[in-house]
């Protein structure tokens, strides 16, 4: 990622510029420090892994939408066969995380 600065102020990377009566669109990196623009390369933040809620929640989401799993809890009572599949996949996805 670079940051450009011009007079030591960080600035928006100008997307064009009028250098030696002429007029760059877009001007180049190399035409930007010509101009008195000042260019900081910096490393990009290496991703953070996901966390172990985050693995859960996502492994939960490719067989039960969040809509799917409202309907399962409000009718865990009427329909237990089906919340109970439901809770054990939870639980299951839960575990094999655990473990990693």
């Amino acid at each position: 990622m670079k940051t450009y600065y011009f007079n030591n102020l960080p600035v928006a990377r100008p997307k064009s510029l009028v250098a030696d009566n002429k007029t760059f669109l877009p001007p180049t990196d190399q035409q930007l420090t010509e101009a008195g623009y000042e260019i900081q390369e910096q490393a990009e933040p290496e991703p953070t892994p996901p966390t172990y809620e985050q693995r859960v929640v996502a492994r939960i989401r490719l067989r039960y939408s969040i809509d799917d799993e409202l309907a399962l809890l409000r009718q865990r009572d009427t329909k237990p066969d089906e919340f109970n599949e439901y809770n054990t996949f939870c639980e299951q996805i839960k575990a094999e995380e655990k473990e990693k």
